[in-house]
């Protein structure tokens, strides 16, 4: 049976992954591979790995939500016009 405490390290790790995305950390993306090195999980991480899997997917739907708020911010600045500068005055002076 594989130690406890190398699952632990492991979940862990996607634990503190996903709290850095809640917390609107930037983090590289990378392919996940899933560990082969600790065996089969055991039983008493279970709950714990049903949780982690159910804060993953409410993360993916909040940060797909923020993703598609950005393109919208995005298409509405690139809708508006770039300022030029005009060729000559746009101003008369009619006074002097």
């Amino acid at each position: 049976m594989p130690e406890p405490e190398s699952w632990r390290a492991i979940l862990e790790t996607l634990e503190g992954d996903l709290a850095r995305v809640k917390s609107g950390d930037v983090l590289e993306a990378t392919a996940w591979t899933a560990p082969t090195a600790a065996g089969p999980l055991p039983d008493e991480y279970a709950h714990y790995v049903r949780a982690l899997i159910e804060s993953q997917r409410e993360a993916i739907v909040e940060v797909a939500a923020a993703r598609r708020r950005t393109a919208e911010h995005i298409a509405a600045v690139q809708s508006v016009a770039a300022t030029r500068a005009a060729p000559h005055s746009v101003y008369l002076d009619v006074e002097g």
